[in-house]
Order: structure tokens, then sequence, then C-alpha cells
């Protein structure tokens, strides 16, 4: 997996900066940026943010120090008729996940759905769909998962696992400069870091904040069940938060993860877009080292992670 090249002159990042509060852009500028909420909230960000009316055009907007490229990775993904879907969003406990995202989507269309009191979810709309998958969960209460579908028209997938976030009250305030804690995970942000979150899903200050949640192997989803070799996962919260530049997670080897060993960080990819592997597939994110006592996994000093989601840790090849 290549990033794509996004070298461009200086006069045109400022104008892609200029013209991020109107726009989500996925090629141009190197790091994506979320879209103003209609409320006109401040991105939330270590970082002033210069808006459309500000800058005048481009020649005062900002320019961040440090681009962080997203690479995005095409899928080749048929379409194939769909004509209904049904499954039920448990926690690892078994309990019902009640009024949860949970939706068919393909590349081409997303069929909308939310579990009812029962946590079970029933899309009934035939239609063509192309590289279709079961995404479920909102990213902030409870980690999201994409399970691609067979070509079969009919889907009943039963239980399909997802995992509670902690409570929004315990976690830790995005912070450039500061290292963030949740459940015994740990994320260094660098000073005068860019934080950008995803403010249409997350519009509200008491949702911008660092929640992790570990899951046993006992517990993995289908969708991580498909990925050979994960010794445990992790989901980091919210959802496609952006971090530039990159952070340094450290989190406890609860594994059978020899000390000093190399390990590597799989991002899963729920975004249609394809950041950083194709749709419902996990993607070599960040590489990292279990310490010499043997106590914590780390991501390496020349890597870390740039976005939030969750993330599969396997013993390096």
């Amino acid at each position: 997996m290549q990033p794509r090249d996004t070298r461009i002159s200086a006069r045109s990042k400022a104008l892609c900066t200029a013209c991020a509060v109107l726009f989500v852009f996925t090629a141009g500028c190197g790091a994506e940026h979320s879209l103003a909420p209609a409320n006109d909230k401040p991105i939330t960000s270590s970082k002033p943010q210069t808006t459309a009316k500000d800058a005048g055009w481009f020649a005062d907007a900002q320019i961040p120090n440090a681009v962080c490229d997203v690479p995005h990775v095409t899928s080749d993904a048929v379409e194939v008729a769909f004509r209904s879907l049904s499954a039920r969003v448990v926690d690892a406990q078994g309990k019902p996940v009640v009024g949860t995202v949970a939706q068919a989507c393909g590349l081409n269309v997303c069929l909308p759905g939310k579990t009812d009191n029962k946590g079970q979810i029933a899309i009934e709309n035939p239609q063509p769909l192309k590289g279709g998958a079961f995404k479920y969960g909102d990213g902030l209460l409870y980690a999201q998962f994409a399970l691609a579908l067979d070509t079969d028209a009919t889907h009943d997938l039963g239980d399909q696992v997802t995992v509670a976030f902690p409570e929004l009250a315990t976690g830790t305030p995005f912070t450039a400069g500061a290292t963030l804690e949740s459940q015994d995970a740990s994320l260094e942000i660098a000073e005068g870091a860019d934080i950008s979150l995803d403010l249409l899903a997350f519009p509200d200050a008491e949702q911008h904040v660092f929640l992790a949640q570990s899951i046993a192997a006992a517990d993995y989803p289908s969708a991580a069940r498909n990925e050979v070799g994960l010794s445990v996962v992790w989901a980091l919260a919210p959802l496609k938060t952006k971090l530039c530049p990159k952070a340094q997670l450290r989190v406890p080897n609860t594994t059978s993860l020899k000390a000093n060993s190399a390990v590597e960080f799989l991002l899963h990819a729920t975004d249609v877009a394809g950041a950083w592997a194709a749709y419902t597939e996990w993607g070599l994110h960040a590489t990292g080292h279990v310490t010499p006592d043997g106590q914590w996994i780390e991501t390496d000093a020349d890597s870390g992670i740039e976005q939030l989601g969750v993330f599969g840790i396997r013993a390096a090849p």
C-alpha cells in the first residue's frame, strides 16, 4: 500500500486550508478536515482555525507546520444484487445494543438504520450494492465495525458483537502536548499538534474526549476474526479523529507477545472512502514494539497514530 503523492505548492496548500470550512477534502490537501457544523461551533483543534471570512481569499490562511497525508485505497469490489439484511447487535456480554447505527453500506449507497429496543435491525431495500458491508456502531458510544457481505442477495447475520466505550465523563479532553489516558491506554500528543474531530458526527464539546476500550480475543466480532494473526484489538474514540503530527500510543500487553518483539498496528477501515485500507479491511497504520519488561505495547518513536478507530495489533512478520 503506497500513499498518494500529495505534494502541492504553498499557495495551493493555503487555498485548501481556506476552503476546508466548506468542503471535506480527500485529495489535494494532505490531511482531511471536518465540515463546520451549522451552529458555527469552532473546529476543536490545538491551533487557531482560519475561516473563509477571516482568510480573505487565501493570502492569510494558515498552513500547518506538519503535513499529514491520508492514503486512500481503491476497492475492486463488484456490484451485486441486494435484497435484505437482518442482524442483532450485542455487546461482549451478549446484551442487546439499543439505538446504535446499523446499516447496509456499499461503495455506491448506504441504506441507513438503527437497532431497535432488542438490538435488532432489519433492512429491506432491493437494489444493486457495490462492495456491501454491515456497518454498525457509532464510533463514540460503541466501536464501529464493517463486516463485508457475500454475493448473496439476502443476509441473515445473527448476532454481531461490538464493545461499549467508557462513559464520556471519564474521557480525557484533547490537548496538544498532553498524554491522554483511558482504560490503561495512553495517547501522547505532540506540542502544537493539530487535532481535528468529525464535528458533523460529534458536534458537542462533551464528546471531544479520548476514550479507549480493549476487546478480548474471545469477544472479537466477525469483522475482526477475518483478519488472521491479531493478538489484541483496541477501539479508540471518537472515530476518525485526526492527529498531526502522529501521536504515540501505549496499551497494556495482555497477550502472549514477547518482550522486545516488533508489532504492527492495523486500522480497520469503516469509511467507504478507503482511508488507510480498502473498505472493511485492515491496513498497516503504524509499527511498534513490546517494551523490554514485557508490560506494554507501544508505537515506535518514528511511527504513531494519525487517526482514531479500531486497531488490531499483531506480531510483525
